[in-house]
């Protein structure tokens, strides 16, 4: 990533990693980084991270809110 900012793949790879070590913040947002370049990028694979993710840790977890804020926030701009 330090090479090349942009390369979502790559970043998809590093959240699975960091969700995985339990880093969980670190590893959400990765996922919206990647959802938030590019939406459609492997059939939406950042969105889907974040979902996994929150199922992962929990819908009480604060995290869960933050990030669904997040989402909703920028989901609502695009919309606009």
């Amino acid at each position: 990533l330090a090479e090349n900012p942009d390369d979502l793949a790559t970043m998809l790879e590093l959240a699975k990693i960091r969700v995985a070590m339990d880093e969980v913040e670190a590893g959400l947002e990765l996922y919206f980084a990647v959802h938030k370049k590019d939406s459609k990028f492997e059939n939406g694979a950042g969105k889907q991270g974040l979902f996994n993710t929150f199922e992962l840790i929990g819908s009480g977890n604060p995290l869960v809110k933050k990030y669904r804020n997040k989402l909703f926030a920028l989901d609502r701009k695009s919309v606009v």
